[in-house]
């Protein structure tokens, strides 16, 4: 079924954006926003792997990836966490480039209750809305972190 597609979709999309919000995390530790929120939606991404599970399972999906923090060795977190002066730019370019990989995510969760709808399947539709408002908020949080960080960075 073609639902199975959508669903690993999904599965593809959101383990690229936890691994890039856990890499983004770990390179931006001393900033404790970015730190904190980054590393809470990635572990989100695994939740929503967690209550799709069944329906991949329904609909034949292959199973979703089971590790999705990036492959940081000590030295390499060290020199990530390290501050320096530029570390604003790099900040707003980590953003940017989260930016649509996020959108990206929610675009297929988007696709994913659509399809859900047409298919009329209610059980999944009720799973799926609420993540895909969360889906939602994300991008929303990484442009406004976009807008608020942009101003200190360029004026500077």
């Amino acid at each position: 079924m073609k639902l199975a597609q959508a669903i690993e979709d999904v599965h593809e999309a959101e383990a690229e954006l936890a691994r890039q919000l856990f890499k983004t995390a770990d390179k931006h530790a001393a900033d404790p926003d970015v730190y904190a929120m980054s590393r809470t939606l990635a572990k989100k991404c695994a939740e929503h792997f967690d209550k799709l599970a069944p329906y991949a399972e329904r609909y034949g999906a292959s199973a979703a990836p089971k590790d999705l923090s990036p492959n940081l060795t000590p030295r390499a977190l060290d020199e990530a966490v390290e501050i320096v002066p530029a570390a604003g730019q790099h900040l707003l370019h980590d953003l940017r480039r989260l930016y649509p990989i996020a959108h990206e995510a929610e675009l297929a969760w988007v696709i994913l209750l659509q399809g859900a709808l047409a298919v009329r399947d209610t059980a999944l539709i009720a799973t799926i809305r609420p993540i895909q408002e969360e889906a939602q908020h994300r991008w929303q949080w990484l442009r406004t972190r976009i807008k608020e960080s942009s101003p200190q960075v360029l004026a500077t």
